[in-house]
């Protein structure tokens, strides 16, 4: 969160856009102190901060958040296919969520939100540079609240509706978020953030999944690129673009 001059509300909105800021997501003005606090985080809070202050989020598009396939309704927590945003966040950030109306993340509040007492099927879409679609579907996808850091666990692989080529996402089944400030993961040789982009994820040994990584534009072999795994002979090929959502109804 940054804070900024600012006369007014209309002061701040406009702050709060291209080229002043990139990607704000949302803001507030102070008007004891004529400032205007503005962060990426859409999710955030400006409780603390500004208990006075007027607070402004903007929607990311409606149409890049809810989709419909085969008749089911799904909420996309995650987006990325531009590679302008960069998903190397702290907690927070991942927390909260963050992005613009193409490349975001929804926020893991959000996402326990939606699954924490009722667990849902998660669908990943991942298409390669050789614009290749390749569909993971999980059942039973659960995140846990905040005093677990998030704690993820789902049900199993659904086979029949995925086109990858094995499920070794179980090595992260009932795992803890893992920021590059917060290290919940099972490596003895350091952060899995670290050595994967500074990336956000439910990490356990690291693994073949990161899908937060550093986004390439090409098929990149790294394990710091934004890959799945399941997708390409090689696990760390970086991917062209990404979706995961969450099946509504």
């Amino acid at each position: 969160m940054t804070s900024e001059p600012g006369r007014s509300v209309a002061d701040c909105a406009m702050k709060c856009e291209p080229p002043h800021m990139q990607y704000c997501s949302a803001f507030a003005f102070v008007p004891e102190s004529k400032l205007c606090l503005l962060t990426e985080a859409q999710n955030a809070d400006f409780a603390s901060v500004a208990p006075s202050g007027l607070v402004y989020r903007k929607s990311i598009d409606s149409d890049k958040k809810l989709v419909v396939i085969d008749g089911k309704k799904f909420q996309v927590i995650q987006h990325r296919s531009k590679g302008e945003l960069s998903f190397a966040r702290g907690w927070t950030q991942y927390e909260d969520g963050f992005g613009d109306e193409t490349d975001f993340w929804i926020g893991l509040r959000t996402i326990h939100e939606l699954t924490g007492s009722s667990p849902k099927l998660l669908r990943v879409e991942a298409v390669t540079w050789s614009d290749e679609l390749y569909v993971s579907e999980y059942s039973g996808f659960s995140v846990a609240d905040a005093s677990t850091d998030y704690r993820m666990t789902y049900t199993s692989y659904l086979s029949d509706s995925s086109n990858t080529t094995g499920d070794s996402f179980t090595n992260m089944k009932g795992m803890q978020f893992s920021t590059m400030d917060r290290d919940n993961d099972m490596s003895s040789s350091g952060f899995c953030s670290n050595g994967r982009g500074n990336s956000g994820w439910w990490f356990n040994h690291c693994g073949n999944y990161n899908p937060n990584g550093v986004y390439q534009n090409s098929a990149v072999v790294h394990p710091s690129t934004m890959h799945w795994g399941g997708t390409a002979a090689q696990h760390s090929t970086a991917l062209k673009s990404i979706r995961m959502m969450i099946h509504l109804a």
